[in-house]
């Protein structure tokens, strides 16, 4: 997609919230958004896209343009970042159904860290309360971002843990960044803002549906290397974040609680399926294999640790990250020739790529290329 298209794809998005499949069609059958947006409603309807739909087009072009919408993003203090663009965190990129364009406020180079999401339930115990502020602000501080829906009880308190820390936290919204919810969180939202990133596919004015928030979870996950659930009943929206953690290789953990609090119905539930139980940060570590030691400097060197307040210690290799190194060697490797090499689906090869890229071993090129960091 070329640069000139990118306001017409917002345009798109934000008049109709479309959503992955509707923005891939108006692609596929038009070749670029800036084409669609200029056909006439016989256009369209050849396309097979429906008259009803090319008649909201050409009602809504008349109302608004591409520029406009720019200039109101600008207006609300929001930026966008397209599934084009080279700053497109790898991880999310691998989830099916990733977002076409993502609205944000805060420093990109958050997705550039390594990150646990920390979810679980709105009416939470303060045993939860104190777990999940105490695991995020452990992660946080070697170096690991927390990302979370900012929702009452747990979500909250996996932000508030975080930001006491180096690595800060990523808070993903059910509804447009202009529209807090719920709306008690003002505070926290600024202060993310301010100190993290806050992120949504949604456009500004989009309110806080019930149907976003499944949606919503699919993010959260797809941003991280492992999710660990703090207190859940049975049915759950923090249960459908693990179940997207699955279906994408993520690693899932659960914090074990109280046999006779319903809270501890769905994590219990998860333990009894294989999710790792987690008693301290260190099960993190050990489960998803990420270090402590090597975080926000993508160099991974002692002065990134020294900077971090972090004793360095020399890197250790897991069997995965030595493979990678192997068939790097030999010279730039393309994502394909590394999928073909490995057997690895696209989830697990990013998750690969992305730990070693923050660790200052790798370094990525144009064309999804991979080269050695010590390389040319």
């Amino acid at each position: 997609m070329k640069d000139r298209d990118r306001p017409y794809l917002l345009w798109f998005h934000r008049i109709y919230n479309l959503g992955r499949p509707g923005m891939e069609k108006i692609y596929s059958c038009f070749g670029s958004f800036e084409k669609a947006y200029q056909a006439g409603t016989e256009q369209w309807i050849a396309a097979g896209i429906g008259s009803s739909l090319a008649a909201a087009v050409d009602q809504e072009r008349d109302r608004i343009g591409p520029n406009e919408i720019a200039q109101l993003l600008y207006q609300c203090g929001q930026k966008v970042l397209c599934c084009t663009d080279m700053e497109y965190p790898a991880l999310l990129k691998s989830i099916p159904r990733y977002p076409y364009a993502i609205y944000y406020i805060g420093s990109l180079e958050m997705l550039k860290r390594p990150a646990i999401a920390i979810v679980g339930a709105r009416q939470a115990s303060s045993y939860g309360r104190e777990v999940a502020r105490k695991l995020a602000a452990d992660l946080s501080n070697a170096g690991t971002s927390v990302v979370s829906g900012m929702a009452r009880g747990i979500d909250s308190e996996a932000h508030r843990g975080a930001l006491t820390g180096v690595a800060s936290t990523i808070a993903v919204l059910g509804s447009g960044l202009d529209i807090v919810y719920p709306a008690e969180n003002r505070g926290l939202f600024r202060t993310i803002c301010e100190q993290g990133l806050v992120l949504s596919e949604y456009p500004p004015g989009t309110k806080p549906f019930q149907t976003h928030f499944p949606a919503r979870n699919r993010i959260i996950s797809g941003l991280s290397s492992g999710i660990v659930v703090v207190e859940a009943r049975a049915k759950s929206g923090s249960l459908i974040t693990a179940d997207f953690g699955l279906e994408q290789g993520r690693d899932v953990m659960a914090v074990p609680g109280p046999v006779t609090s319903r809270l501890s119905e769905g994590t219990h539930g998860l333990l009894k399926q294989g999710a790792r139980l987690v008693a301290s940060v260190e099960d993190i570590w050990d489960e998803t294999g990420l270090h402590p030691l090597h975080s926000g400097d993508s160099n991974g060197t002692r002065e990134a640790c020294r900077q971090m307040k972090i004793d360095y210690e020399p890197l250790r290799l897991n069997d995965k990250q030595k493979k990678i190194v192997e068939w790097l060697e030999d010279g730039p490797k393309n994502v394909d020739e590394l999928m073909a090499a490995s057997g690895w689906d696209i989830g697990s090869l990013a998750t690969v790529l992305l730990q070693m890229e923050i660790y200052g071993l790798v370094k990525s090129k144009p064309g999804n290329y991979y080269i050695m960091s010590t390389d040319q």
